[in-house]
């Protein structure tokens, strides 16, 4: 079967420079659906409003439709994601090019305001239906050079309104053709909305209306768009390599009924045994060419979250290298996320000091090594840490690496809701002293029923 995404002239994705893990992981998707070679990225525009950034994106993307010659352009927005597999994607797109007649404007996903399907009609993949319509979203839509022009009268942002945003200068322009295709093939990841403050969960949102309107499959859709894992297990390692592979070790015995990948990050280590430690099906091995030690921590974990990016998982589980971790480790985890509907678990503590119940944040409130996160609450952060100035060592030498201080911060600001439960789920082996900082580190004995 020929490919439906080579019937368009060009295909292009709309990334912000700073957002650029976004990049990769819509580059995976194109890769899965065969259109990656001829995928072109389209710099996003950062503005207040983000509304009249996102206007002169997509404005670009038509410019270089005209400049190139194309005669139609498949444009996505970066958190677009597909909701079928491949082969159902494949045949639904083929169907629908092959019956839509002339358009202007083709939408694979949108965000709809009504139904615009007869409610008692018999639905089949591929069908098409046009209609002025009120549905806006331009997260997946394919435009005819016969409107390229549509955003040439994009007024200065001085002078923009609501009213001249690109979703609803489309749903006003009545003459155009626009095809909607059932069903929506395409929906967006969950991240909040930069273009309207009220919708905080944009994957729920779509899938609210296309279910509202009935403009999804129920037997194939597949709303987590394709999830590569459910864990991201991130460990960095220093000098500790026969409890390094204990750790990944246990991982691997885990019974569970989730799916997981490892990002080992060798930290400098002179230990032999490390250069072993090669990319796996499971696993991803990072190497520091020197150790960045305890002042540079916030280096080492911003490195491998920073790998974690392009990947498309619900939960970053990080786990010291000398941890024993209890034996349903990952699915108490994630019924513990399940469960308390949080934004981190802090799974790690000495619960006759620390142990509370689910909880937002208090200023007395803290995570440390040990805590688990949703990839919404990392992505809110943009997998950033921070610098950690050396000054911070000035006074007293002793002191920690900074890096959970300032996790605790973002988790506070941001008004996340962190759950520690009521007894701990890993322990150090043999309550070993810190590699990276021995003289400010005494632990108690901390045991689990687990």
């Amino acid at each position: 079967m020929s490919n439906p995404f080579d019937r368009f002239d060009g295909i292009a994705v709309i990334n912000l420079d700073t957002d650029l893990y976004k990049w990769r992981m819509f580059r995976r998707q194109a890769v899965k659906y065969g259109f990656a070679d001829r995928l072109v990225r389209v710099p996003g525009v950062r503005a207040v409003p983000a509304s009249y950034g996102c206007a002169l994106a997509h404005k670009h993307c038509m410019d270089l439709a005209r400049e190139k010659g194309w005669s139609s352009i498949l444009i996505f927005e970066d958190d677009a994601k597909f909701i079928y597999d491949q082969e159902y994607v494949m045949d639904s797109l083929t169907r629908a090019l092959e019956g839509a007649g002339k358009w202007d404007l083709l939408y694979l996903g949108s965000s709809m305001r009504e139904n615009i399907f007869p409610v008692a009609a018999a639905k089949t993949a591929g069908d098409t239906v046009r209609s002025p319509g009120k549905w806006f979203g331009r997260f997946a839509y394919a435009v005819n050079e016969s409107c390229y022009d549509i955003y040439d009268g994009l007024p200065d942002i001085s002078v923009f309104t609501t009213q001249d945003r690109g979703d609803v200068l489309l749903e006003r322009s009545r003459h155009l053709k626009k095809v909607m295709m059932w069903p929506q093939l395409v929906s967006v990841y969950n991240t909040p909305s930069e273009n309207d403050p009220f919708i905080q969960d944009c994957d729920q949102f779509i899938e609210k209306r296309y279910t509202q309107f009935g403009m999804v499959d129920e037997s194939s859709v597949k709303w987590g768009g394709g999830t590569d894992f459910d864990f991201a297990v991130v460990m960095s390692s220093y000098n500790r390599y026969s409890d390094a592979v204990r750790v990944i070790n246990q991982i691997r015995g885990q019974q569970t009924v989730g799916t997981y990948r490892i990002f080992l990050l060798d930290d400098g280590s002179t230990e032999p045994g490390y250069a072993d430690l090669q990319n796996t099906e499971d696993m991803t091995v990072l190497r520091n060419t020197h150790n960045n030690g305890r002042k540079g921590y916030w280096k080492s974990v911003g490195r491998i979250m920073h790998a974690t990016e392009e990947y498309n998982y619900r939960y970053l589980v990080q786990i010291d290298d000398d941890f024993v971790l209890c034996t349903h480790f990952l699915d108490t985890l994630r019924h513990m996320f399940e469960a308390q509907k949080c934004d981190a678990v802090h799974y790690h503590i000495n619960t006759e000091e620390f142990g509370v119940d689910r909880f937002r944040w208090g200023m007395e409130c803290w995570v440390d090594g040990g805590t688990a996160f949703t990839r919404e609450f990392l992505s809110s952060i943009r997998f950033r840490i921070d610098p950690v100035p050396e000054s911070r060592w000035d006074e007293d030498p002793l002191l920690s690496s900074g890096v959970w201080q300032q996790i605790s911060g973002k988790l506070r600001v941001s008004g996340a809701c962190v759950f520690k439960p009521e007894t701990t789920l890993a322990v150090h082996t043999g309550n070993r002293v810190s590699m990276m900082n021995p003289e400010e580190r005494v632990r108690t004995n901390i045991k689990s029923r687990y």
